[in-house]
């Protein structure tokens, strides 16, 4: 018997546009959340979607929201995302250098703008004289995680709370690191990619920082076999490129469940996506269709490209690959149209942060009292 759910209602401050953009928008869309840009309007819950974190939060009405109201905004207390402030923040947590000075570290490193989401970077060799620095630039070191001499791996961790319900392995061709373009991209479990230590660092990093809900970038080094978080996304978009039409669909649904647990648990049990539903590649939503709409298209522009003598004659060169190629092709291998899944049953799994003892991490004054968000209690699945 079909049960009628009143819709949830999210509230979007105050960027709203950008927000359209976003991993958090596609996940709410797909469970029919209703929407509201006013803060007093009744709603369930509300983010505060502030991409350059360059708007003031102390205004008359963010403190008759917090206090008079008595409700939770969700990320608006993020205190930074700029490359140098994350690389400060990592470099005290972790215990282990990201962040470097450009004028007496010796090596490869990279250079970044401060800002977030410009995807610019540059490998460059240190030291520098004072001439080559840049302003409103950090300066880190080269990570090294490829695995051949023309791919590495990078790993892209969504956060809800203190649940990371998922990782996506990225793999992606070295000339393209400081980009979008990835090659192939996989949904991995977070114990598969790393240890429970580890995991909670992550979390502990987060809430340093007063991170609620956004997604890092995330390398492994080779040599050392240590995590650096290179980057901090606090309203990240989504999906990420080359990622399956069937594995959007499940992280959007595994999105949605980690979510609920950690922003909205009153209504965890009503609305949460069950197990044997969290795989609904069958069912086309909204991202089916413009993916199906868009391959018609690309079928048409191939029929007509056929037809064409000599574009048959520069895509048959185009398949005479070099062996070098050919070796890079046979390790990344080839995503097929339906990427398989790696979880056996597609189950809800997720890791939440156990009750990790912090002050092992021999780090002092990371967090203040006065500006650390308590995260909600969630419940370990198993």
């Amino acid at each position: 018997m079909y049960t009628y759910k009143k819709p949830l209602i999210c509230s979007i401050y105050p960027n709203k546009n950008h927000f359209y953009k976003s991993g958090a928008y596609y996940m709410l869309e797909k469970q029919n959340v209703e929407y509201t840009t006013r803060l007093r309007d009744k709603h369930d819950f509300a983010f505060f979607w502030d991409p350059g974190l360059k708007l003031k939060k102390n205004t008359p009405k963010m403190k008759a929201y917090v206090k008079q109201f008595k409700k939770h905004l969700i990320n608006h207390r993020v205190r930074g995302t700029s490359k140098d402030y994350i690389g400060e923040k990592f470099n005290k947590i972790f215990g282990y250098k990201l962040k470097v000075d450009p004028l007496t570290h010796v090596g490869w490193g990279v250079e970044k703008n401060n800002n977030n989401g410009l995807k610019y970077g540059e490998k460059i060799m240190f030291p520098l004289r004072n001439y080559q620095i840049k302003p409103n630039h950090s300066y880190q070191r080269y990570i090294d995680s490829h695995i051949n001499k023309k791919v590495f791996i990078e790993y892209r961790v969504p956060i809800f709370g203190n649940i990371i319900p998922l990782v996506f392995k990225k793999r992606r061709l070295e000339e393209f690191r400081f980009t979008a373009n990835n090659r192939v991209v996989s949904i991995m479990k977070t114990l598969e990619i790393f240890s429970e230590e580890e995991a909670d660092k992550i979390i502990y990093f987060c809430k340093s920082i007063n991170l609620e809900y956004g997604e890092l970038d995330i390398l492994r080094e080779n040599q050392t076999d240590r995590l650096y978080i290179v980057d901090v996304n606090n309203t990240p978009w989504f999906p990420c490129n080359k990622l399956s039409g069937r594995n959007k669909n499940i992280a959007l649904n595994m999105f949605w469940n980690a979510f609920l647990e950690s922003f909205n648990p009153q209504n965890f049990d009503k609305y949460h996506i069950p197990d044997e539903k969290i795989d609904d590649y069958e069912i086309l939503n909204y991202l089916d269709k413009k993916e199906l709409y868009a391959q018609k298209q690309r079928e048409q522009v191939k029929k007509q490209r056929e037809l064409s003598k000599k574009q048959k004659e520069v895509a048959a060169k185009e398949e005479e690959i070099t062996e070098e190629e050919s070796d890079t092709e046979s390790e990344l291998g080839s995503e097929p149209e339906i990427e398989p899944f790696p979880y056996s049953e597609y189950k809800y799994v997720s890791y939440v942060g156990s009750d990790f003892d912090y002050s092992i991490l021999e780090v002092d004054n990371i967090l203040e009292e006065e500006d650390t968000i308590v995260m909600r209690k969630t419940r370990k699945k198993n």
